[in-house]
């Protein structure tokens, strides 16, 4: 309800403006005595210090400040304390706002809001001629308005606002005697003498300058960027003095120009950004310029460029004659020693930098602002290193398919007077058609298949159909047999090592067996072992968007007893990946994969006879064998918080 109140009065002391300061004048106004000359700038009417009973009115123009709201408040006399002057003051750069009371005062300072100082007199009286709102934005100081009004709810408190120009200005409030001061920013010298001193940082980044400020063609890799707005312009031997005011018109920002700047220019620029041409403008006759909180400083560049070694060679002085100190900076999570290379330049020259081991600390023997600067520099790099905890899946898969279909047949034909049916010949007496084998004995036919083309089947694998034909006499027998086998084999391995590391530390992680081989040389028979093991390896790196950056090797190598040595010993299937890759906080990736299959078909076949349409099949032996294996090798990383 205070700040409404305190808005409204704000408003009304708007209307009735008291000071208002010009462009140029840096003088002390005291509201109860102006100089003459200023009487009609400052609005402030004299005091008629023979009847300070009575208030003169406080004019402004034409405007006048109304007379009844004293009507229930005593006059300011010497029996009652009031405020007898309200004075504004600049030095270099610093706004001064001092109030001189009859005798000492109780003040209060009271919330800042939105870059506004408000200050509480206590038990105070305020005349009306003081009861106005001062517009001193054109001074070159931190303060745009300064307003002074009764308090709303207390009429003998006096409240006195002070709206600046920006945020973050320093405030000092005090008191002498029967004057309270208030000074907003520092002077110039107050900030050269912190420049000097390292206190304020110097260097500016590229893109806080504008394209014509001289120091930016002193940064390496900086580039001229133009933002202002379009104008265009067209003079013939202008006075380049008045070109610059009217730059500094349509800029906004205020403007001294160097009294060594002189000469005419002639140009004609159309819709182009105001910094360019001012640019092009400085380019031209040599001048050079730079932003000084909103004043623009324009002088010949030569005159800058000397006033910028000027200062940099007196903070250097400066800094030979500060006194060293010693500091212990104690590190928490880095090595100190790792430290050194990074804060070795920041000393200065009488500088020296130890460390402690046993501690784990860095002595620094400096001056008071270099030992600041490596300090602040150790805390940004002593930062807790994050650990990572790496899951890897190996996925292994594999798919086995054989399908074996076979036949064997044969017959025997024998004519002899054993069998009632012989030749009736001296010779051949009896005759025999059947079967044979390689390296059976001559002149036998014994009970074999004229086509032996059987599959693999036996117990527990395929199965087999015969079929046996033949006569009562035992002249005649035809035996057939079919067989056939499939099989499919369908397995999965899955392996999961996980490992937990610190950033940028290497971790691994094995399982297996060792598998001992036999070895003959002239040394002898030695005993070798070749490892069959699980492992997981990796270095993992975090970046600063919460991604790790990782250096991977796995391998599951596992023993193959289908494929076996010389000795009985297994072989070893490997499988093996190493990669570097990048991947976020939980997430899964796929770092590599491997697919491969093998096909076999075989036929066994009597020629030409197995090419007989329909009849082909008795005379031949199909086999395919269908393999495949996939390795799938995933990474899931995520940050320990």
């Amino acid at each position: 309800m205070r700040f409404l109140i305190i808005s409204i009065v704000l408003v009304t002391c708007v209307l009735y403006p008291g000071l208002r300061a010009h462009s140029g004048q840096q003088q002390i106004y005291y509201d109860n005595d102006p100089p003459a000359e200023t009487r009609g700038i400052a609005g402030i009417a004299a005091v008629n210090k023979a009847s300070p009973a009575l208030f003169a009115q406080a004019v402004t123009g034409t405007t006048a400040v109304p007379q009844n709201t004293t009507a229930n408040l005593p006059n300011p006399s010497d029996e009652y304390n009031h405020i007898e002057s309200i004075g504004f003051e600049v030095q270099q750069g610093m706004g001064i706002v001092s109030i001189g009371t009859a005798s000492s005062v109780q003040y209060e300072r009271l919330t800042d809001e939105d870059r506004k100082v408000t200050l509480k007199i206590m038990d105070v009286i305020l005349a009306d001629k003081f009861q106005v709102s001062r517009d001193v934005s054109d001074f070159d100081s931190p303060i745009n308005f300064i307003s002074s009004f009764r308090d709303p709810i207390k009429p003998n408190d006096v409240i006195l606002v002070i709206e600046l120009k920006e945020d973050d200005v320093p405030v000092e409030i005090g008191q002498n005697g029967n004057v309270v001061t208030l000074n907003f920013g520092e002077t110039r010298e107050q900030l050269k003498m912190q420049a000097e001193k390292g206190e304020v940082e110097v260097a500016v980044k590229p893109e806080d300058l504008y394209a014509f400020d001289f120091r930016l063609t002193s940064i390496p890799g900086a580039t001229k960027t133009y933002k202002g707005q379009l104008v265009s312009f067209d003079f013939k031997d202008a006075d380049i003095r008045d070109v610059l005011r009217i730059i500094s018109d349509i800029s906004g920002l205020n403007m001294i120009i160097s009294r060594n700047v002189a000469g005419t220019v002639t140009l004609k620029l159309t819709n182009v950004p105001w910094d360019q041409a001012l640019d092009v403008i400085l380019e031209d006759a040599g001048l050079g310029a730079f932003i000084d909180g909103n004043v623009l400083r324009v002088a010949p560049l030569g005159t800058l460029q000397a006033r910028q070694k000027a200062v940099k060679k007196a903070a250097e002085t400066s800094e030979e004659l500060e006194p060293l100190i010693t500091k212990q900076v104690f590190v928490n999570y880095a090595n100190a020693e790792e430290l050194i290379p990074l804060v070795d330049p920041l000393l200065s020259d009488r500088g020296e930098l130890r460390v402690d081991i046993r501690t784990n600390s860095l002595l620094i023997n400096d001056t008071g602002v270099r030992v600041a600067q490596i300090e602040n520099l150790v805390g940004d790099l002593d930062t807790r290193t994050p650990q990572v905890l790496i899951e890897s899946r190996i996925v292994q898969a594999t798919l086995n398919f054989a399908r074996d279909l076979g036949i064997q047949w044969g017959f025997d034909y024998t004519a002899s007077a054993a069998t009632g049916n012989p030749t009736g010949a001296t010779f051949p007496s009896s005759v025999a058609i059947g079967g044979s084998t390689v390296g059976s004995p001559f002149g036998t036919t014994g009970d074999n298949f004229i086509i032996d083309l059987p599959a693999a089947a036996g117990t527990g694998a395929g199965g087999v159909l015969g079929l046996v034909l033949g006569s009562l006499t035992g002249a005649y027998d035809l035996d057939l047999r079919l067989s056939a086998l499939e099989s499919r084999g369908d397995g999965r391995v899955l392996s999961s090592p996980k490992v937990l590391t610190l950033e940028n530390t290497p971790a691994r992680i094995e399982q297996g067996v060792s598998i001992p081989f036999l070895s003959v040389s002239a040394a002898g028979t030695q005993t070798q072992f070749v490892d069959a093991t699980l492992s997981l390896e990796v270095t993992p790196q975090v970046t600063n968007d919460d991604r790790i950056l990782m250096l991977i090797v796995v391998t599951d190598n596992r023993p193959d007893t289908a494929l076996t040595g010389a000795g009985g010993q297994p072989s070893i299937r490997r499988n093996e990946a190493t990669t570097q890759v990048l991947a976020g906080d939980g997430e899964t990736i796929v770092i590599g994969g491997i697919f491969t299959r093998s096909v076999d078909e075989t036929d066994s076949s009597i020629p030409w006879f197995s090419r007989l349409p329909l009849l082909g099949w008795l005379f031949q032996r199909s086999a395919t064998v269908d393999l495949r294996r996939e390795l799938l090798i995933f990474i899931t990383p995520r940050i320990v918080r």
